[in-house]
């Protein structure tokens, strides 16, 4: 398939869905490439008067863009819905409204809106996912539990501690049983309410509209412990003291933050390793001594 055919069909579906704009049929629709893909190609579809946001990558990632779509649902109004999802001839796609956003803002702004997707209204009995879905490219494990170290151990770091031992990591891999009674002692007393989380929160999945909205976008949703997004936010930085003062107004540190920060931000420190190697060694084995040398 060409490339005008391809965004033909894409074109064809978005407005299938009800989206304005038009197809024309003796011209192919205006694309441009555009920075928002970080595990995937991004463009700008211009259909008429109205853009939309296109995302592509290779057909055996539909499910990727599927449980992305799902997880936006959930995430309503705090972040850009899907239009659509689909695959054809080897690509699959996910399209959303263009909105041009700035990665400045108000960040009081945006604390409100995290401490609303933490919110008891938003919150579930039990922690996991209605399905498996992705952490970047790497896929996410979410069966129910009620347990939350259990959850933590089974569905988060003991699968990226496995990936790490299959991918020769063996640094990694020794320390499987020590962490394992690192992750039941720091959580054991710990029972948080499973409360919706966006799951990968670093500074380049937040952004502002023109109007001045604060958006979330890129979700690894689950219901879990809201410490792991707050504690994803301090990973990269990015995040500045108004965000943190506005949050905590709604739901205030809770004591043992710190320890179980560690905790929380090794599967991600694991989860990069997994996908883009050695950079990520040191961080990992760094994170992996602090938590089980006492």
């Amino acid at each position: 398939m060409n490339d005008n055919a391809l965004w033909s069909h894409i074109g064809r579906h978005i407005t299938s869905c009800g989206a304005s704009g038009q197809v024309q049929a003796d011209a192919p629709p205006v694309v441009e490439s555009v920075s928002g893909g970080d595990t995937s190609q991004a463009y700008r579809l211009q259909l008429g008067d109205t853009s939309y946001f296109v995302k592509l990558h290779n057909a055996n990632m539909l499910s990727m863009f599927e449980a992305e779509a799902f997880a936006l649902e959930k995430l309503q109004p705090f972040a850009p819905s899907c239009i659509c999802t689909g695959e054809i001839n080897g690509a699959a796609y996910a399209a959303f409204p263009y909105v041009a956003m700035s990665q400045y803002g108000d960040e009081k702004q945006l604390g409100k809106v995290v401490a609303a997707l933490h919110d008891d209204a938003r919150a579930h009995t039990l922690y996991g996912w209605y399905d498996d879905n992705f952490i970047g490219n790497s896929l996410q494990q979410n069966s129910w539990q009620d347990d939350w170290a259990t959850f933590w151990w089974q569905q988060r770091l003991l699968p990226q501690l496995e990936k790490s031992q299959e991918q020769g990591y063996d640094a990694v891999a020794t320390s499987i049983d020590a962490l394992a009674d690192t992750c039941h002692t720091l959580l054991r007393d710990h029972s948080p309410r499973p409360c919706l989380l966006h799951g990968d929160l670093w500074t380049g999945n937040k952004a502002y509209s023109d109007s001045g909205e604060a958006l979330v976008f890129d979700p690894a949703s689950y219901y879990g412990d809201r410490e792991c997004d707050i504690a994803m936010t301090e990973m990269f930085g990015g995040f500045s003291a108004a965000f943190y003062r506005t949050y905590y107004r709604s739901h205030p540190q809770r004591p043992g933050y710190l320890a179980r920060k560690r905790l929380y931000n090794l599967y991600h420190h694991l989860n990069h390793l997994n996908l883009f190697g050695d950079s990520y060694l040191n961080a990992s084995l760094n994170h992996i001594a602090a938590l089980t040398e006492n």
